[in-house]
């Protein structure tokens, strides 16, 4: 007997998520579950309903539009938010790592910060997440209406997000030393 996971979009298998030899379900981190889950039935529906011409209007359309950038955006920030501070937590203590960075702990927490990991694991997911923020959610934040052709960053968004393996963070070998504001001067 074949089984496979199912979800909307098909996300979890997108993502990693599969059935294990022995029967079990393993399934990306944990914190990004339900934001993906939201994301996907919103993409879904948008698909559902772009294909039937004249169904659906243009709030409707924007508030899936909309929940795709702003679930997106929080599994995103939960993923790189747990991955960063589990590298700092597991570091910030041990004096070796720490003069790697100079010999500041803050500097160690700027280059270890989440947006440096996003920056350095996905320029592109980098830049698509600013596009997101600015074009599609910071825009229906000040009552602005998303443009038709900004539409397509959040299915980018998405895409970028989901090519990540989001069983597990990745390894990195190199980072870009950051300095932190004090150690800036």
């Amino acid at each position: 007997m074949s089984h496979e996971l199912i979800s909307p979009n098909n996300w979890i298998t997108k993502a990693g998520g599969h059935l294990s030899r022995d029967g079990k379900i393993r399934l990306p981190i944990r914190a990004i579950l339900l934001p993906m889950h939201h994301a996907s039935t919103s993409i879904e529906q948008y698909k559902e309903e772009k294909d039937k011409p004249q169904t659906m209007d243009i709030v409707g359309k924007m508030q899936l539009i909309q929940n795709i950038g702003l679930n997106v955006r929080a599994a995103d920030k939960a993923y790189f938010n747990m991955w960063s501070s589990a590298i700092i937590d597991y570091n910030i203590n041990n004096s070796e790592v720490v003069k790697m960075f100079g010999g500041c702990k803050n500097c160690l927490k700027s280059s270890l910060s989440p947006n440096s990991l996003r920056e350095q694991v996905s320029p592109k997911l980098k830049q698509l997440s600013d596009l997101n923020n600015t074009k599609i959610i910071h825009t229906m934040d000040s009552g602005g209406m998303i443009k038709e052709s900004d539409i397509h960053i959040v299915f980018e968004y998405y895409d970028e997000f989901l090519s990540l393996n989001l069983m597990s963070f990745p390894e990195v070998n190199t980072l870009p030393k950051k300095k932190c504001n004090k150690c800036k001067g």
